[in-house]
């Protein structure tokens, strides 16, 4: 189970990212539930699908993203239904600063039969530290 687990987070990280870098807005958001919560993001509470959907049409609309990278990933927790995972997270804007986050996901099987990211947390230093996460 563990192998088949690491190799859906490798394959939707690899959408993921290959979507920001390409600005496909409709296949990006296909890789995230409707009911997400990204959290740990500085200034605000909780960010969901919406706000989310349109943070990325605009950066992609704009071609904001030159490159997203993810490394030291590990599957935390595997289930039929639910995966969690760990990465360190690397986006890099065309005029801006490299952003690099550990971070901690879920995926979820949805009713469809596809796996959709449903949390997504940003770690911070300490947990990153503790769970021995390269990040800057």
């Amino acid at each position: 189970m563990l192998n088949r687990a690491q190799d859906i987070v490798q394959q939707w990280l690899r959408a993921s990212a290959n979507t920001a870098i390409s600005g496909e807005h409709e296949a990006h958001m296909a890789l995230i539930s409707h009911k997400v919560s990204l959290l740990g993001v500085p200034g605000f509470e909780i960010i969901k699908y919406d706000d989310w959907s349109r943070q990325c049409k605009d950066e992609f609309d704009e071609g904001m993203v030159k490159q997203v990278m993810y490394e030291a990933t590990e599957v935390v927790a595997a289930g039929m239904m639910l995966i969690m995972f760990r990465a360190v997270e690397t986006v890099e804007v065309v005029d801006g600063p490299i952003d690099k986050n550990a971070i901690e996901g879920v995926l979820e099987k949805e009713s469809d039969g596809q796996w959709r990211l449903t949390q997504e947390r940003i770690l911070s230093s300490e947990e990153a530290k503790k769970y021995e996460l390269p990040v800057s």
